[in-house]
């Protein structure tokens, strides 16, 4: 490692506050492994989530809902990095971006950044709370409000992750399609808005062949 490496800023650290800047430095060293383990956690937290939503600790104890979720984001979150990747690439060669799909699935995958802090969130609160995380808050509180405003906490810092990683989001494909943030969240918007006719395409004829 030379000592340009040695003293250049963190990733880790840089995404919160220059996320331009890191995304770029990911990109040109190639942290592919890192962006698919990030991947993985977003994966991950988004099940905890999802679990959460359908008070899933009513039915499972705190040890299995975590074994669902690493095994079910760990495909989501690969999926979802693949097809975000896929759809921006598209994007970008529509709008003359000639963009390695690779760089795309790169910055997109280290994005996760703050979501896998929201997953560390869930795990300490999965530690001291248990399957009660994953309740009704409000059923939580009329026995322990305590335990709710905790719940109510991860919610609130969750909830700030994913904006930060919205921001990253469009950032890092502004600084990959090397274009203005104006223009990467008209990209962003556009892949989403790919994804949307298809689903309007695809689900009716779905259904269709499924009478």
């Amino acid at each position: 490692m030379t000592a340009p490496e040695l003293l250049a800023p963190s990733p880790w650290l840089q995404i919160w506050t220059r996320p331009r800047a890191a995304i770029r430095g990911v990109v040109d060293q190639g942290r592919l492994l890192a962006a698919a383990l990030l991947s993985v956690g977003s994966g991950v937290v988004q099940s905890l989530v999802t679990g959460a939503n359908h008070q899933v600790g009513a039915r499972f104890t705190a040890p299995v809902i975590l074994l669902i979720a690493v095994g079910v984001g760990t495909l989501w979150g690969l999926f979802q990095l693949s097809v975000l990747a896929g759809l921006l690439y598209i994007v970008a060669r529509w709008t003359g971006s000639a963009v390695p799909f690779r760089q795309l699935w790169t910055a997109l995958g280290w994005a996760n950044v703050p979501q896998c802090a929201a997953l560390a969130l869930w795990l300490i609160g999965t530690l001291i709370l248990g399957r009660s995380l994953y309740l009704d808050p409000e059923v939580v509180g009329a026995t322990a409000p305590l335990s709710a405003l905790l719940i109510g906490l991860v919610a609130l810092a969750t909830g700030i992750c994913w904006i930060w990683w919205a921001v990253i989001v469009v950032k890092g494909v502004a600084e990959v399609h090397h274009v203005s943030a104006w223009a990467g969240l008209g990209h962003v918007l556009g892949a989403f808005a790919i994804l949307m006719v298809a689903a309007i395409v695809l689900v009716p004829i779905a259904i269709l062949m499924s009478r």
